[in-house]
């Protein structure tokens, strides 16, 4: 949800940071058309823009390619959130230690009409994001990462992700703070589709099996926020995915034991107390071609929650989106998404969204939404429920 212009208080002070971002993105936005002119003048053929899902990153390698390489990285930052944590060409900062940032600006406007005064609200947000990632590599096949992130709207710093790692063959184990493996939330637009509800950052140990012509699988044991009622003794949850291609095609099936732990909190009003145990699902098909992506995912809970009002006690959410990469610095998406019972959200939302890369590890995406409401999921002050709403926003992402 969008909030009302201006930002909470701040634990930390952060001025200096903000008026830093501030002037870096002044100086983008000036330098973006003598950056576009540059790149339209090269002759990039046509990249396939979802190559890079699923498989290991363009920029594992500590040096990156040349700036007119038409590589993945040229193509976008990123399409998911677990790319995104690792966007950012590596820098060696010693034998055994990188980095890597990721700045971001953004700023969103949404106006939603009730559907008994015909009245309508306006709300706005801008934010600055800064990320940074760490990797110590002590030993070739150990390693430990650390994803930390500063976000104005809350104004403090939180790890994003903290764990170690250990590789044998094509076998993976990771322990420490994560996110489940419940969905990849796949979207080309600046701001992330209805079924980011059910995302989940957790305290567990996930291992993986990623072999280059089987499917690849994952399987997670942790320990959420939720808690039973009563304080009885708690049961271990648990999450796994598998994931396999077919041609063009890429298929993903999920599940988590507990959605209660996902990042929208759903039984937040309730001290994170359930009395019976609500697990997910989620799936997700990708088709790829030279310049063109269509994805689909779809997130939904296998029961009801029995704390919350019937109307919204068993959420569900879906996604999908058309991509067109005219050129490798040039995109346009379509997105056609839907919920069912998610508080606050559209029960059908559509846009277009326009991503324009002046250089190669900088994007500018600006998107319009227009959603409809369905029942009394979302109000205003008044408690009128909203008939529709529409959103225009922009990003503005650099990686360095």
């Amino acid at each position: 949800m969008l909030c009302a212009s201006g930002n909470p208080s701040r634990t930390l002070d952060f001025s200096m940071l903000r008026r830093r971002l501030g002037a870096l993105g002044r100086v983008i936005v000036a330098a973006a058309p003598l950056l576009c002119g540059t790149a339209m003048a090269q002759e990039d053929p046509a990249a396939e823009p979802s190559a890079e899902i699923g498989q290991p990153r363009a920029d594992e390698a500590v040096a990156a390619p040349p700036a007119d390489t038409d590589d993945a990285e040229s193509a976008r930052l990123y399409a998911t959130n677990a790319e995104r944590r690792e966007a950012g060409r590596k820098h060696p900062l010693t034998s055994w230690l990188t980095a890597t940032a990721l700045v971001e600006l953004e700023w969103q406007s949404q106006t939603s009409r009730s559907a008994e005064r015909d009245a309508r609200d306006r709300l706005s947000d801008t934010a600055a994001n800064a990320q940074v990632g760490l990797i110590v590599a002590p030993w070739r096949n150990a390693k430990a990462e650390a994803v930390l992130e500063y976000d104005s709207s809350i104004g403090r710093i939180v790890a994003d992700e903290a764990f170690v790692s250990a590789e044998i063959a094509e076998w993976e184990i990771e322990a420490g703070r994560l996110h489940t493996p419940l969905g990849i939330y796949l979207s080309h637009f600046a701001s992330g589709p209805l079924l980011e509800f059910a995302e989940s950052s957790v305290d567990g140990a996930l291992l993986s099996y990623t072999p280059a012509d089987r499917p690849g699988l994952k399987l997670m044991g942790y320990r959420g926020k939720a808690r039973p009622v009563g304080g009885g003794s708690e049961a271990l949850s648990w999450a796994a995915s598998v994931e396999a291609r077919a041609a063009r095609w890429l298929f993903g099936l999920s599940y988590q034991s507990d959605l209660a732990d996902s990042r929208e909190a759903l039984l937040q009003d309730f001290d994170n107390r359930y009395v019976n145990r609500v697990g997910a699902v989620g799936g997700y098909a990708v088709w790829t071609a030279p310049g063109f992506d269509l994805t689909f995912e779809v997130v939904r809970a296998l029961e009801s929650f029995r704390e919350l009002e019937s109307d919204r006690d068993r959420p569900v959410a879906w996604n999908l989106e058309f991509v067109h990469a005219v050129h490798p610095r040039f995109d346009w998406a379509l997105r056609w998404e839907g919920s069912r019972e998610l508080a606050d959200a559209p029960a059908r939302q559509a846009g277009l969204a326009l991503t324009w890369r002046p250089a190669e590890r900088a994007s500018l995406t600006v998107e319009y939404l227009h959603g409809w409401f369905s029942g009394g999921l979302a109000t205003n002050e008044d408690g009128e429920p909203y008939a529709s709403a529409y959103r225009i926003g922009a990003k503005l992402s650099v990686a360095f």
